[in-house]
């Protein structure tokens, strides 16, 4: 059974989702959100340097940043970076991270990513990048927020904006099992939680909804969308449609229809 988040967590990811629309303009919000497949994703993935530049080339093109150069580095995740200076030096502070966005200059962004991360690869691993894709984006737009529980929790929504929703809502929580050997010829299974990103499944979920809705699809291909998902966040995307609409409303609410897409950000 799905669920909604608070009444106010709501109005705030419908108030954001419109601030974004306002600052990038509704055609990212509006474009089919990527998919799981060889059709978004195409390259092949050999856990190296290599595979992930590819993959992060691909995901800044997807967010309308492809006129930037990734400069990359891969770490140890017990030394999460802080940040990078302009001649490409690290700066090591939290530990834990799985990626990082290192900063913007001119036309070159730095990323990181930790080892263990690249050996995971995946779905995960896309959502992970999707996320400091937008942080890359909210730089290059002016719109990052000086405190920054408030700046990450926007910048998983701004990734739902840009199109990368399935993975930001299947990395909010995923549950894995294995068959264990339990001894004496008994078999177990071992249960694994993982958690990543700042907000909640159930606001993913509702900012996710909104994007589905707003677009006007039919039920068959809202199906296809809901398919993608984990079950959790399954529920809580169908309960937030059933609150969300009509769509007509929640486009009104959201001033889609009504705004010229703003010039682009030249750098």
């Amino acid at each position: 059974m799905g669920r909604l988040p608070p009444a106010e967590d709501r109005t705030w990811v419908l108030d954001e989702l419109a601030r974004l629309v306002a600052q990038g303009g509704e055609a990212p919000f509006l474009a089919r959100p990527r998919r799981p497949d060889a059709v978004d994703f195409p390259d092949p993935w050999t856990g190296d340097h290599r595979s992930l530049e590819v993959l992060v080339r691909r995901i800044l093109g997807q967010a309308g940043l492809g006129h930037l150069t990734p400069t990359l580095r891969v770490y140890d995740g017990d030394r999460a970076v802080d940040g990078v200076e302009r001649d490409g030096t690290l700066r090591f502070r939290h530990e834990g991270a799985a990626a990082w966005f290192g900063g913007l200059d001119g036309r070159r962004v730095w990323f990181g990513c930790a080892n263990e991360t690249l050996m995971n690869a995946g779905e995960g691993l896309i959502g992970t990048l999707g996320h400091e894709v937008a942080h890359a984006w909210r730089a290059a737009h002016g719109v990052v927020v000086p405190d920054l529980d408030e700046e990450e929790a926007l910048t998983d929504l701004t990734a739902v904006y840009l199109g990368f929703g399935v993975f930001l809502v299947n990395n909010s929580l995923r549950f894995r099992t294995r068959a264990t050997d339990g001894g004496g010829g008994l078999l177990g299974h071992q249960w694994r939680t993982e958690r990543f990103g700042y907000l909640t499944p159930e606001c993913l979920s509702y900012a996710f909804a909104a994007q589905l809705l707003a677009q006007r699809e039919g039920c068959w291909a809202t199906w296809r969308w809901l398919r993608l998902l984990e079950a959790d966040q399954r529920g809580h995307v169908r309960v937030a449609l059933a609150e969300l609409r009509p769509a007509d409303t929640l486009r009104e609410r959201l001033h889609l229809g009504h705004l010229d897409d703003p010039p682009p950000v030249l750098l």
